[in-house]
């Protein structure tokens, strides 16, 4: 029977003292073992087993030696997640080099072995942990509390970085052209060709006259670093500070103590990336700004560059996606499949289910493709016959080639007009005057009556003279009346949810969203498990224009800040790391990499779970006794349930699901309704008038915040390279970190 949480974790950590006991003593002994010779765990270990069988269980389990292809195993072969050192060290640790809390003492003389063995680059990634104390028996003076800590490590980069370091001129940034802020026309096509690949692999899942077509359908993207995303990440944890990240001296003393792992170069140190999600980065930019006057670039803290990541852009866009389109439970609708499929788990805040909620609109997407497919291949159940089914095999691979095409042109909505209209607006803005007439058509100032376009938003003048638009004192609209000086502001103000459109399939229209939502973040998802780095930037552009339309005006800054710097606004080697070191690979698989943030809410996890047993007494000592079990925690959790408590459960790894069943289901729920058949007027109860509008967009507003996020981050570029040659530290001008 498996023993209790506590007890089990009590045990862990008696078991994890005696591990380091033995380290310790193991360490001590081959202190004078040269750094790059591997050492022999072998012997020692049949040492340990005489006095203690079941410690050396574990020491073989935990501290496994590398095989020959670079992958930590245990003796049974399965893998475990744990840091080794530089090439041909199987495990570098001494008593002085166990994890402690910043910023006493450093931890991992890896990460100062990268700093020394060029051409290796590294980034950070931090994030703050809160642990919640809850009294039992409450008084005045005895409350629940909350102790918030920070958490860090390093990954070392995959992919050959330049060694290019030197940070361009604010001049670079002024010239950076608005349209490398937007999707192109050949980020367009990219776009609609990766989500053709995966609706290819929709219907060679699940449409049996295609499923002889594996083969067929790109699995992997054929990217320039596929084999090195491919590689297990190289990651040291850097430990867990007492520090408060809300705090500002707190913080600034924080990343005072992570600014030792930033390389000294020949004339000023490097500048590292540092991951967080979007308030951190924040606090980050706070502490940067608090200490510009303090001198040198160390010191101000200018070695440390915030860069925000993906997992949590993707739960922002997934709740978007969710608070849209999860309103009425009808069939066919998102409420209806979650009620339908027996999905409880999903809860109304996505951050707090997202893999389900993740994985709900997969399966949606995948049913509402099988939907579209069945009637042009002549199905009505999964379980018929195709008419395409004794087809040449070419013929099939030429159906599902237009099938797929046909989903995309489908569900497509093209940026171009929103960028068309940017960049008019921009070029507009050049050669018109200072002194010239906002309003009108014509630019005039004229007197004489006016109407005033109903779009709130209007950017082609908002007010008109009647005969510059052919009206008269008797025909221009009065009180109530909507008018509107083009089709564009009439699109903007009335295709909006829950109003009214004469004409539009609103069942139709709302499959269109979810489709291209859904696709999207599959899309996104896809992108960052192959770690495809330009794909990711792709995705950015196109996020740019949705967090400004559905109001995320912070992130939007931050993908205004990304989209910057990879675009030439920082040295080559942060341009390269944007893009191709914001994920990491814990397993090294193909296909495998997570988010580097994600990564760490893994980890935050994981050290909860080791702390848990402290019943939340969460004292300084605390912390640092737990902290130095995080490494190992979560194998000697293992090995204890399988060699000491000997527990009887199958560690068969991630689990696969076998969704045939909820598929057909789906599937004959909703044939029969033939949703993807066009039908003026249908309405949808809870969508009435629905139309996908993604890009609702002033051309005008969006080139201006453009153009104010270039002109913020060209000042700080300017009074930072202004600053590097003042002597006077007190005369330094204020750095502004506005984004």
């Amino acid at each position: 029977m498996r023993s209790s949480h506590v007890d089990r974790g009590r045990a862990i950590e008696i078991v994890g003292d005696a591990v380091r006991k033995e380290v310790a003593s193991f360490c001590k002994t081959h202190e004078d073992t040269p750094v790059d010779e591997p050492i022999a765990w072998s012997t020692y270990l049949e040492e340990v087993r005489g006095k203690c069988p079941i410690l050396a269980g574990i020491l073989t389990a935990v501290l496994s030696t590398r095989t020959s292809s670079g992958e930590n195993r245990t003796a049974s072969g399965a893998s475990i997640d744990l840091a080794f050192g530089p090439s041909g060290v199987d495990f570098v640790l001494s008593p002085e080099q166990t994890v402690k809390s910043f910023p006493e003492t450093e931890w991992s003389p890896n990460v100062y072995g990268w700093m020394q063995a060029k051409p290796d680059h590294y980034v950070l990634c931090f994030d703050n942990v809160n642990l919640t104390s809850t009294a039992s028996e409450q008084t005045r003076s005895r409350q629940n509390t909350i102790l918030n800590i920070i958490h860090a490590f390093a990954a070392k980069d995959r992919t050959p970085c330049p060694d290019d370091n030197k940070q361009p001129a604010h001049t670079v940034i002024d010239g950076i052209p608005t349209a490398d802020y937007l999707p192109s026309s050949e980020d367009e096509a990219s776009q609609k060709q990766g989500l053709q690949i995966l609706v290819k692999r929709i219907l060679v899942q699940w449409i049996p006259c295609f499923q002889d077509h594996q083969d067929k359908v790109t699995w992997h993207s054929d990217h320039v670093y596929k084999d090195e995303s491919a590689t297990r990440s190289e990651m040291i944890p850097l430990g867990v500070s007492s520090l408060d990240e809300n705090k500002v001296g707190e913080l600034i003393q924080f990343l005072e103590s992570i600014n030792k792992y930033v390389p000294d170069l020949q004339e000023e140190p490097d500048t590292i990336l540092l991951f967080g999600d979007g308030l951190s980065c924040d606090r980050v930019y706070d502490a940067q700004m608090t200490m510009s006057n303090t001198g040198t670039k160390s010191t101000c803290l200018e070695t440390l560059e915030p860069a925000v990541t993906d997992w949590h852009k993707r739960v922002i866009l997934l709740q978007d996606t969710f608070d849209e389109l999860m309103s009425s439970v009808i069939p066919g609708s998102l409420a209806h499949l979650k009620h339908a499929l027996g999905q409880r788990n999903l809860k109304a805040a996505v951050k707090n289910c997202f893999n389900q909620a993740y994985d709900f609109i997969d399966f949606v997407v995948q049913i509402y493709v099988v939907l579209f497919a069945m009637p042009r291949l002549g199905l009505s159940t999964l379980a018929e016959e195709a008419h395409c089914q004794h087809n040449s095999p070419e013929t099939r691979a030429e159906l599902l080639r237009d099938i797929a095409v046909e989903i995309i042109n489908f569900l497509w909505v093209s940026p171009s007009p929103i960028v068309n209209e940017v960049l008019s607006a921009e070029e507009k803005n050049k050669q018109d005057s200072s002194d010239e007439y906002p309003s009108c058509w014509c630019h005039n100032e004229e007197p004489g009556e006016m109407v005033n376009c109903t779009n709130q938003k209007c950017s082609n003048g908002a007010w008109f003279h009647l005969p510059c638009v052919c009206l008269t004192e008797q025909t221009v609209p009065r009180g109530e009346e909507p008018w509107y000086c083009s089709t564009d502001c009439m699109t903007r103000c009335t295709r909006r949810k829950g109003k009214r459109v004469e004409g539009v399939d609103s069942v139709l229209e709302y499959l269109h969203g979810v489709l291209y939502h859904g696709l999207g973040s599959i899309s996104r998802r896809d992108a960052i498990r192959e770690n495809d780095g330009e794909r990711i930037i792709r995705h950015w552009k196109f996020n740019l224009l949705q967090f400004l339309a559905n109001g995320h005006h912070r992130y939007f800054n931050y993908a205004a800040r990304l989209l910057t710097m990879v675009n030439g606004g920082a040295s080559l080697k942060l341009q390269h790391q944007l893009k191709w070191s914001c994920t990491v690979n814990p397993s090294g698989s193909p296909g495998r990499n997570l988010e580097i943030d994600l990564q760490m809410k893994h980890s935050n996890r994981s050290f909860k779970d080791v702390i848990r047993v402290s019943a939340g007494r969460h004292s300084e000592d605390t912390i640092n006794r737990n902290s130095k079990l995080l490494v190992i925690g979560k194998q000697l959790s293992y090995s204890y349930d399988r060699e000491v408590a000997e527990a009887k459960i199958a560690y068969s790894g991630a689990s696969v699901v076998d969704r045939k069943e909820d598929m057909n289901f789906a599937i004959d729920q909703l044939i029969e309704r033939d949703l993807f058949s066009a039908t003026e007027n249908r309405s949808m109860p809870g969508f009435k008038g629905y139309c996908l509008l993604l890009f609702a967009l002033d051309g005008s507003r969006l080139m201006q915040k453009l153009a104010e996020k270039k002109r913020e981050l060209s000042t700080d570029r300017m009074l930072m390279c202004y600053n590097k040659y003042m002597k006077e530290p007190w005369n330094r001008p204020p750095s502004r970190y506005c984004w």
